[in-house]
């Protein structure tokens, strides 16, 4: 997995690019990524028309909010009966993506790491 190349010069969030770029994790067992506030509200996810991805949202949310760190650089997975969430924080935002219940964990954190990595400084001007 590697995310596609972003212009060095720019360091927005566009709205329009981020579903792209979640997009890309979203393969090899990966079902869902999206972006979160750390209430749990929805702000970005791929598959757009993905029902569940509200419901990942507050869930993830709410145990990050439980079982918190000391900082960002945490990867929560949480297994589910029907598959497992990679949870991170990025700045104000939490980065998830949800896997097949056979994705390996190390796959699953190796893939939000580069994600995280790839939108590290557009995601640090998020402000929810």
């Amino acid at each position: 997995f590697t995310p596609a190349p972003v212009d060095p010069n720019s360091t927005m969030l566009r709205p329009k690019v981020v579903p792209r770029v979640l997009e890309q994790a979203n393969s090899r067992g990966v079902i869902t990524s999206l972006l979160a506030n750390h209430e749990g509200s929805l702000i970005a996810c791929a598959p757009s028309d993905d029902p569940s991805a509200s419901v990942v949202a507050a869930i993830a949310a709410n145990v990050w909010q439980s079982f918190q760190r000391a900082g960002d650089d945490q990867v929560m997975v949480i297994e589910c009966d029907e598959g497992k969430v990679a949870v991170t924080g990025a700045g104000k935002v939490l980065l998830c993506i949800v896997g097949e219940k056979d994705a390996h964990v190390g796959m699953l954190r190796a893939k939000i790491q580069a994600l995280k990595t790839h939108m590290h400084e557009p995601l640090m001007l998020v402000d929810v």
